[in-house]
């Protein structure tokens, strides 16, 4: 079996794949609660002299912290690969592989790389062989490497336009969009639940009832706002495809794109008669297609660097 851990560590949720396992969990950490550190406390990580909740068990905190930068992913990163390992049981791993969108990639590749590299959480030490990798370029591996194509990424807080041509990634026609991911259509769905219920949610449990077609159970009520989710889709799907088009470099090589893939958790939430009359790809288990793609693309002889 494979010994490389797969990782895609968004802003909204984390993502990743060993072997045959694939998982995901909110991306959310908070400070814990001093009174309560010690008093039967096992889900604490404690990570550079502080003690932490992780996932789930931080969504209710008073001291959440927000993940809304990729300073916010430099830091925390190391957390959110500890979780991941101590789902899997600490396995064997030869190789983990991080990711920053393409906006974000080259000013803090360095650093992520670093931050993930070394650490000691909970007593134990980590050294790990880290590639960090550009959001999308998973995605481009797991389909199978077309020849000419345009990956859309989207993510939570940013969405990632990947360029290949004659098979070779274009680095200088790429490009990231930062502010323009799934978190729209959440603050929208926070918007509305609040005009029609005068209750205010967060853009995390806005994202479930996205998850749940419009559906949520919410302090012990159940509450519906499923047709406003459907009009809200339809909105989204097509400012997310006008921001990518309007591109003026992206707009002058569309004709000569033969594959046009749209994946990432945000891919769930795109109108999919609009996507199917646009001839726009959306491949299998679309929020995992990075990380399955970054088992490829770290296998692969010329990446193992």
């Amino acid at each position: 079996m494979t010994q490389i851990l797969a990782t895609d560590i968004g802003y909204g949720h984390t993502k990743y794949a060993y072997g045959d396992t694939i998982g995901k969990f909110p991306s959310l950490i908070s400070h814990a609660v001093e009174s309560y550190v010690g008093i039967g406390q096992s889900d604490l990580v404690l990570y550079n002299g502080e003690y932490y909740y992780v996932a789930e068990s931080a969504s209710d905190s008073p001291k959440l912290i927000l993940p809304n930068s990729p300073h916010f992913l430099v830091k925390y990163s190391p957390v959110f690969l500890y979780h991941i390992m101590e789902r899997l049981k600490f396995p064997e791993i030869s190789t983990i592989c991080v990711s920053l969108s393409l906006a974000d990639y080259k000013e803090h590749k360095n650093n992520l790389k670093n931050s993930c590299s070394k650490f000691l959480i909970n007593q134990k030490y980590f050294e790990n062989k880290i590639l960090v990798v550009p959001q999308g370029v998973g995605i481009w591996y797991y389909c199978d490497q077309p020849k000419n194509a345009a990956i859309i990424d989207i993510g939570f807080n940013t969405i990632d336009v990947l360029v290949v041509k004659d098979s070779n990634l274009s680095v200088s026609k790429s490009f990231g969009i930062p502010d323009t991911g799934a978190v729209i259509l959440a603050s929208d769905v926070v918007r509305t639940f609040y005009s029609k219920f005068k209750l205010q949610i967060n853009k995390y449990l806005a994202n479930e009832i996205l998850l749940n077609y419009g559906k949520i159970k919410y302090g012990r009520k159940e509450y519906d706002i499923s047709e406003d989710v459907e009009k809200l889709r339809a909105n989204y799907t097509e400012k997310v495809l006008a921001d990518v088009f309007d591109n003026t470099d992206f707009k002058n090589m569309l004709m000569s794109i033969d594959t046009l893939i749209v994946a990432g958790g945000g891919a769930y939430y795109l109108d999919k008669s609009f996507i199917e009359k646009e001839g726009i790809l959306i491949p299998d288990k679309p929020d995992y297609a990075n990380v399955l793609g970054f088992i490829k693309y770290a296998e692969s002889p010329e990446n193992d660097t």
